[in-house]
């Protein structure tokens, strides 16, 4: 058990950011896209610079990486209630 002690505390530290994004971005009537987008980027910096030892790195970087990724488009359901959150019922529209 105590083999993965370390690891178990390195993913819970990782966990806890991705629990503090979806937190940000959870819809709400009173978030609009501006809000939303300003207060991830914050938080993605603060992130970063918290984010700090090596073993971060790897983590860190791919979620810059994916985000910067999806970034454009990323915020527009925000202020657009009849655009969709996610493209999910598509996929699944598109697998049938």
């Amino acid at each position: 058990m105590d083999n993965y002690k370390e690891d178990y505390q390195l993913v819970k530290r990782w966990d806890t950011r991705f629990k503090r994004i979806a937190t940000i971005m959870e819809p709400s009537e009173n978030k609009t896209s501006f809000w939303v987008e300003n207060r991830l980027k914050q938080y993605l910096n603060q992130m970063e610079k918290e984010l700090n030892r090596k073993e971060d790195q790897p983590f860190v970087e791919n979620l810059l990486k994916y985000s910067k990724g999806f970034w454009k488009g990323l915020f527009t359901f925000y202020d657009y209630p009849l655009i969709p959150r996610t493209n999910n019922d598509l996929e699944l529209f598109l697998e049938e």
